[in-house]
């Protein structure tokens, strides 16, 4: 799996152990819906959109990396 899938993924399951949608995230984050709705659909994000993204599900960089799904990643 690519980073950006393994960041894609890792979105998605927060959102739905959250139960909020990507808009109610992308709210949260303080980032435009296009910029959320870009990122998962292939967009690599900057490290300081991943960090209002941690913000807007309250967790920290290291909750949010701290997955099997960033263990192996390919290159993208």
């Amino acid at each position: 799996m690519t980073s950006n899938e393994a960041i894609c993924k890792r979105i998605s399951d927060l959102c739905n152990e959250q139960n909020i949608s990507y808009y109610t995230l992308a709210s949260r984050a303080a980032i435009p819906k296009s910029t959320l709705k870009n990122i998962l659909s292939g967009t690599n994000p900057t490290v300081a959109t991943i960090n209002k993204i941690c913000n807007g599900l309250s967790i920290t960089m290291y909750e949010f990396f701290h997955s099997e799904y960033f263990e192996d990643c390919e290159d993208d």
